[in-house]
């Protein structure tokens, strides 16, 4: 996919998008349920990490994706954004292990095994594609977690709140 060319169809550049990391720290603020010192040690850990003027979607899931003639094209840009492109890894990432599956046993079996699939192979790709560092990605997960929980979406706040508090306990333990 050639995210460049889906930015120009929408007669933007990436001056004109708004900042990800001042819209992560607006989300992370809000964040309901998230401690105050974790809500600051994520504030730091974001200010530490390297920014970028690439512009980033925001939501990249499966459903944002149409394919059609062996064309993949890139829809929904309402979040899109100018910054560093693996916090937009890192939240599709976290989208894709969301523990929040459709009602029904077969259809959330198959969701699952879906989502894992595809996390794999686009995490396994873009990493070799772009060499980019998979341990910053990482990091980009935790504030890109926090402000993730301004979202609500069913099932996921605990664990949110388990992947940032494990990350801290991690980083903290690691010093």
């Amino acid at each position: 996919m050639n995210w460049a060319s889906n930015a120009q169809w929408l007669g933007t550049t990436d001056r004109a998008l708004p900042s990800q990391r001042e819209r992560l720290v607006r989300q992370i603020c809000r964040a309901e349920g998230l401690p105050e010192d974790h809500r600051d040690w994520v504030l730091q850990l974001l200010e530490s990490l390297p920014d970028g003027s690439t512009v980033c979607h925001g939501d990249l899931h499966p459903e944002n994706i149409l394919v059609a003639g062996g064309r993949a094209v890139v829809i929904g840009w309402t979040n899109a954004t100018r910054g560093n492109p693996l916090a937009d890894v890192a939240r599709s990432c976290l989208m894709l292990k969301s523990p929040y599956t459709p009602p029904g046993p077969l259809l959330r079996v198959a969701v699952s095994l879906l989502r894992r699939t595809i996390r794999h192979t686009y995490l396994r790709l873009y990493l070799r594609l772009t060499e980019a560092d998979e341990q910053e990605m990482l990091l980009w997960k935790i504030p890109v977690a926090a402000a993730r929980l301004v979202d609500k979406v069913p099932g996921e706040r605990e664990w949110l709140l388990e992947l940032i508090t494990r990350s801290l306990a991690h980083m903290r333990k690691s010093r």
